[in-house]
């Protein structure tokens, strides 16, 4: 492990960090190639994930002047002992040992979590990072991490306004609405996502709390396909920055696919997001996607921007 210079101090993170951190995960996106779209929002979620304690789940490692240069979360689910890791250093400090010294602290929390618990399986520790990043590659393999997995990330630039959807015979797209749709949407991407590399159920509370209790939730931007009262599609969407629109949730019940309705409901999106201001959509898949997701959005117009490779390590305890 290279020997930092730097004498950088490692702390939990408060809630006045929430914006600082945000910015140096941008900052890390922005070295990367990619683009400076991560919100309060979105991390603000994150922390407030049941079970995700701010004071023992997270760090952030602060160079002499204050400034927030390194930052690590991991989520540990005890059911089914899957911890997820994300962590960022700040470009101009990479090399000094911060990255490393952030993961141990994430592996030994996840131990810690884990050895109290009545699972007695070895914990699966996963991180995604861009595969670009030379320098997080090489932190996970030296750590005892392996390649399980490629995602993409594809985007669209809109220059006029999209051609409207072509709806399949049978089929109509409508808006989703507070306060009725909560529970067969609930259903329908847990019954679409069936299919998705290791998908694990997740209750409607949760569900509801970690989709539709947040502060970027926007009901503009959710769109269901029904035949009759039943939903049998789903794109759950939201305004990812100022320009940009973001697909969550794009899901056909497994009866209802090849009829053209993933195609409608992606060209749904495009339509509402122009009309609001934001003319590049972007959306995250599965490079290896059993249902064909990837050349459905090729086919849209999207292209590939970003490629991340996730990581895995079985943790002993």
């Amino acid at each position: 492990m290279p020997e930092s210079t730097l004498n950088y101090i490692i702390r939990p993170p408060t809630l006045g960090d929430l914006h600082a951190v945000v910015a140096l995960v941008n900052d890390c996106s922005i070295a990367e190639g990619g683009r400076p779209d991560e919100t309060p929002q979105n991390l603000l979620a994150d922390w407030n994930t049941p079970g995700f304690v701010l004071a023992t789940n997270a760090w952030v490692a602060t160079a002499p002047d204050g400034t927030i240069i390194g930052y690590e979360q991991v989520e540990v689910s005890d059911d089914d002992a899957h911890c997820e890791l994300d962590g960022y250093v700040h470009p101009r400090f990479i090399g000094q040992g911060i990255g490393a010294g952030l993961l141990r602290l994430a592996e030994d929390r996840a131990r810690a979590v884990l050895a109290i618990s009545e699972h007695r399986q070895p914990a699966r520790l996963r991180g995604a990072i861009a595969a670009a990043n030379a320098g997080a590659r090489w932190l996970f393999s030296d750590a005892g991490y392996y390649v399980v997995r490629h995602f993409w990330r594809m985007e669209i630039d809109l220059h006029a306004p999209p051609a409207p959807p072509i709806v399949p015979e049978g089929i109509s797209i409508r808006s989703f609405v507070p306060g009725h749709d909560e529970r067969a949407t609930h259903a329908t991407i847990e019954a679409a996502f069936e299919d998705h590399w290791e998908h694990a159920p997740i209750a409607f509370e949760e569900w509801s709390r970690r989709q539709i209790q947040r502060d970027d939730f926007d009901p503009t931007f959710w769109f269901l396909a029904t035949t009759g009262d039943e939903v049998v599609g789903t794109a759950l969407c939201y305004a990812r920055s100022a320009g940009m629109g973001w697909v969550r949730g794009l899901g056909v019940r497994r009866s209802w696919r090849g009829r053209g309705l993933g195609l409608a409901l992606l060209q749904q999106t495009f339509g509402a997001f122009y009309s609001h201001g934001r003319s590049t959509i972007g959306l995250g898949v599965d490079a290896q996607s059993p249902t064909g997701a990837t050349r459905l959005y090729q086919r849209a117009g999207m292209r590939v921007t970003e490629e991340y490779e996730t990581y895995e390590k079985k943790l002993g305890m």
